[in-house]
């Protein structure tokens, strides 16, 4: 009231008398009470409304910005009839009238309150008298869901927004181009950013990057006048903006960019650690996953072009659009060639992936380390054909294959991954994910095969769940947890989950979990025992990193003492980074994970410290010969043995039960024969043949040698020769080995191999000629 010039009627002096009493000014009452005709005497009575403000719930406002919170209509009126400053600040919070009318405000009834009728009214009138809408009020989403008010606004707004900085233009552009049509986004995008004069603030700001972000949203929605305004306003599109054409199958807009000569097939995301680049999955979970994938999942992948785009999304014409420009011809370098073998690996195009890897037979540097994800996304999709053909094309799978296989419930997947020497000594989560799934076998295998058992956490590879907090768990507290949930598969209630839970604590899972422990004592009182039993058989985790370094140092009489207090049988979890490998996914770093303690022993040569293990437990027959994460080489004890050509322990090793002829691992490696023969031990090939040793043994199923082949090809010819008198079958395949073996003798520059290898067929069909 101290803002009046001159002396007070006496009409007011009753009045006055008895607001003393209000904490609130007169005006303030006014306005809250919508009484326009007191605020309307207050302005003749000289009340100057530029220097007043009112105070509500100790905020200071603007008597507009009171009037707009209430939306009183009538006393709106009023003060913009009397031309109160529609643009005014506040000077404590910086904000107009207009954030009061239709900013996002939290309040006890929680953001975005319904607007009153009374609404458009007030935004008219101030649009009218050249209020100006910011970029605050444009981030409230239910502004832009009020087809109304948002009418009003397209209607009688004539200023563009103001927009200092990127952040600022992001979520008004969102709004418009996912709440509204297609019409009202254009009209909306116009309003908000005006003419092409009006656009030069934007890339003084640097803000067209978020208008780049809109173009391409524009581009996957068909909105072809977004598109043209943008355009426009000198916006160039970029590969994304095709990508998202292409996806979007919108055939106008495509053939636009195309005009204007837009890059037909560069890659998007070149760096394969882009995180940004997250869209919904484009194939079909098979039936019986893993119910977390029948919620919505994203896909998560590094890069993709307009062409690999169709063929995700299965648009054929636009495959054959893309054909016929010849990009399929001009995929020469591995990223686009990565990006589309990934997405015919998803879409389960069996023909596509065919012709994309016809094309590494004369560009072998096509199939790079960035290759694994496909066979994880083919895995996803349980499409086998395609696992399998990328495998034989020399894609090595990793351990989210295992995850997928997991996920999707395939047995056979999950054997093929591990039977490759698939490394999951470091991927947390695949117990979990068994776990729900129920199947003890496979619990059992995923164990042996090294599988953490005691982390919680879940790494689902490049598969993104819709909630990512899974796996709060560890394996032993997860299987504790469902015994009576309803979620339990079958399998589970036929075996009983107790037996589950055994199975785990006898391979090493600590029952030291609080999880665990708790829900164990809520279950009953024998599944209390058997975890607190668990604590009595429990082996020293420390004694393991001790026997191996007393087994490098040969300290006999050590290593005799803490092998009974060791896991003889149990790779170690830890690893050591021993060399650089470029394109690996951690970094360049080749892993490589410690052998068992019998593996070990084997490469220090020393055959009694071989003996004392046996021993005190360790098994011949367990593959535990170490692995490098980059190359996932993997051994039994006796091929390690003859990898290193330690004759002395050969024999030891066999006279304790070792398999002379144990299966290879299924990628790059052979059976103790084939070893001995690559690496031409003449004398420990002519042993394993006399112990047994099949000379006609297949190789591994990707990427492997016979016996005969590998000696071929490393151009050992006194191998050779051996073979051949040990009565090697050069003829069953009809003289396929035979052209193997040379083909891989001529490749590696040993050509008197690959003659030799020609003599020998020749001398064996003669040979069985004249037998008949």
């Amino acid at each position: 009231m101290n803002n009046f010039v001159g002396s007070y009627h006496a009409a007011f002096d009753k009045l006055f008398e008895q607001v003393k009493r209000f904490s609130q000014s007169i005006l303030t009452i006014a306005i809250k009470s919508s009484v326009p005709v007191i605020v309307d005497i207050l302005l003749e009575r000289g009340l100057d409304i530029a220097r007043t403000t009112c105070l509500f719930a100790n905020e200071s406002l603007t008597p507009l910005g009171l009037a707009c919170k209430f939306r009183r209509l009538g006393v709106v009126k009023t003060l913009v009839k009397c031309g109160v400053d529609v643009n005014q600040m506040e000077l404590q919070t910086q904000t107009t009238a207009m954030f009061h009318l239709l900013g996002l405000v939290y309040n006890e009834q929680g953001p975005g309150i319904e607007f009153p009728t009374q609404s458009c009214e007030i935004l008219r009138l101030l649009l009218n008298a050249g209020a100006e809408v910011g970029w605050r009020e444009l981030e409230n989403p239910h502004f832009w869901t009020n087809k109304p008010l948002l009418g009003t606004y397209l209607t009688y707004a004539t200023k563009p927004t103001k927009f200092d900085y990127g952040y600022q233009l992001h979520k008004p552009l969102t709004n418009a181009m996912r709440l509204c049509d297609q019409k009202e986004a254009t009209a909306a995008i116009n309003t908000m950013l005006g003419s092409r004069k009006a656009m030069t603030r934007l890339y003084e700001n640097n803000l067209a990057e978020r208008c780049m972000e809109a173009l391409q949203h524009a581009s996957y929605q068909g909105n072809e006048s977004i598109v043209e305004y943008f355009m426009s306003l000198g916006l160039q599109p970029n590969v994304r903006c095709l990508c998202q054409a292409v996806r979007g199958k919108n055939m106008r807009i495509i053939q636009e960019y195309i005009g204007i000569r837009a890059n037909l097939d560069v890659v998007e995301g070149s760096d394969y650690h882009t995180r940004n680049l997250v869209r919904r999955y484009a194939g079909q979970i098979p039936a019986g996953a893993e119910p977390l994938l029948y919620k919505e999942i994203s896909i998560r992948y590094g890069r993709t072009t307009p062409f690999a785009e169709p063929i995700r999304w299965g648009h054929s014409e636009l495959v054959v659009m893309f054909e016929n420009m010849d990009i399929l011809e001009t995929i020469t370098e591995s990223e686009r060639f990565s990006a589309a073998i990934f997405a015919a690996s998803e879409a389960g195009n069996v023909m596509m992936v065919e012709r994309l890897l016809e094309r590494t037979r004369n560009m072998p540097e096509l199939i790079t380390p960035a290759l694994p994800p496909s066979v994880s996304i083919a895995t996803l999709g349980n499409h086998q054909n395609i696992v399998l053909m990328l495998m034989s094309a020399g894609i090595k799978p990793v351990a989210s294959c295992v995850t997928m296989a997991i996920l999707i419930r395939n047995v056979y997947l999950i054997e093929l991954f591990l039977d490759v020497a698939v490394s999951i000594v470091d991927t947390f989560g695949l117990l979990y994910l068994a776990v729900r799934w129920g199947n003890t076998d496979m619990i059992a295998r995923l164990i042996d095969a090294d599988a953490l058992l005691n982390e919680s956490g879940c790494d689902l590879g490049i598969v993104e769940l819709e909630d990512p907090n899974i796996a709060d768990r560890s394996p032993l507290g997860e299987a504790i947890y469902r015994e009576d949930d309803e979620e339990l598969l079958s399998v589970a209630i036929e075996r009983g989950k107790e037996r589950l839970v055994r199975e785990l604590l006898v391979r090493g899972a600590d029952p030291n979990d609080p999880v665990a422990i708790s829900s164990a004592t809520i279950h009953s009182a024998d599944m209390t025992s058997l975890i607190l039993g668990a604590f009595c058989q429990r082996k020293m985790y420390s004694a393991s990193s001790a026997l191996r370094q007393a087994i490098k140092d040969e300290s006999e009489e050590i290593v005799r003492l803490l092998a009974n207090h060791t896991d003889l049988n149990e790779k170690d979890k830890r690893s050591e980074n021993i060399a650089k490998w470029p394109g690996t996914a951690d970094g360049g770093r080749l892993r490589v994970f410690l052998p068992t303690p019998l593996g070990e022993a084997i490469l220090t040569g020393n055959a009694r410290l071989v003996r004392i293990l046996l021993d005190s437990g360790a098994d011949p027959t367990k593959p535990g010969g170490g692995q490098a994460a980059a190359s996932r080489i993997t051994h039994t004890p006796l091929q390690l043995a003859v990898e290193t050509g330690q004759r002395d322990i050969i024999d030891f090793l066999i006279e304790h039960g070792a398999d002379v002829n144990s299966v290879p691992c299924l990628w790059a490696r052979g059976t103790a024969l084939q070893i001995a023969a690559n690496r031409g031990f003449v004398g420990i090939a002519d042993m394993l043949l006399e112990r047994g040793a099949s000379v006609n043994a297949p190789g591994s199923t990707f990427h492997g040698r016979t016996a005969f082949e590998g000696a071929a090809e490393n151009g050992r010819m006194d191998m050779l020769l051996l073979l051949y008198h040990k009565d090697v079958d050069m003829i069953f395949d009809g003289g396929a080995q035979v052209q193997r073996a040379m083909h891989l003798a001529e490749k590696n520059g040993q050509l008197a191999a690959r003659d030799l290898v020609r003599e020998l067929a020749e001398s064996a069909q003669l040979l069985t000629v004249m037998a008949f």
